[in-house]
């Protein structure tokens, strides 16, 4: 046991509690004639996170060569995605923002449909942070998600815009073939809210928390 000192009431309250604090506590009371203690009980210290925040996109792309070249060409393969993948995050340089779950679904004139999620990296909540500083960490993120969501908009409004290599041959993006769902706020856990900005607790499974930032004070 560790004694924490200069406690005087039956609550014991942590302001900013650390994963450190996590164990057996118990309660002992004394005087003169003796002292007594409480039944132990065991607090966990939930680690926490500020939610991921993403947009589901798809652009369409159109060949740049004779089809026939593209014959055999099997998209699914992992490093064409990732080399898609690079080709649209370097077109938003320099960004923090993160391109991840890339899909290529082509047809048979070899138009390609680029699906991807475009979102902000993973923030850890550390207990020692401030609210405000959590906050300000994640406002600087979602600003630089618009902005990356707003100039594929931009990059996209005209025919060519972005223009991608696979296996030697390139393809350029259809002229207004953007396509973005609403943003959506998803917890490390894998549940997901559509609402204000959240900080999600890791609780066991089936047991969410979560505080919403116009209830914070």
């Amino acid at each position: 046991w560790t004694d924490i000192v200069d406690v005087d009431a039956n609550v014991l309250s942590l302001d900013k509690p650390k994963l450190s604090d996590e164990g057996w506590y118990t309660c002992m009371a004394y005087n003169w004639i003796g002292n007594v203690s409480s039944e132990p009980t065991y607090l966990t210290v939930l680690p926490a996170s500020v939610a991921r925040i993403e947009y589901s996109i798809s652009i369409r792309f159109t060949p740049d060569f004779d089809i026939s070249l593209a014959a055999g060409i099997d998209f699914n393969r992992s490093d064409y995605k990732q080399m898609v993948a690079d080709t649209i995050h370097n077109s938003l340089q320099p960004t923090s923002t993160q391109i991840q779950d890339v899909e290529l679904i082509s047809d048979k004139n070899f138009n390609i449909t680029v699906s991807f999620k475009l979102m902000t990296p993973h923030v850890q909540y550390i207990a020692y942070d401030s609210i405000q500083e959590v906050f300000s960490k994640v406002g600087d993120l979602v600003i630089q998600l618009q902005l990356d969501r707003n100039n594929l908009i931009s990059l996209t409004s005209e025919d060519g815009g972005i223009v991608m290599s696979i296996s030697g041959l390139n393809f350029h993006s259809v002229e207004n073939s953007l396509s973005i769902s609403p943003r959506v706020f998803v917890c490390p856990n894998g549940y997901q809210v559509d609402s204000s900005l959240v900080i999600c607790v890791g609780c066991a499974p089936g047991y969410y928390g979560n505080v919403l930032v116009d209830q914070l004070t």
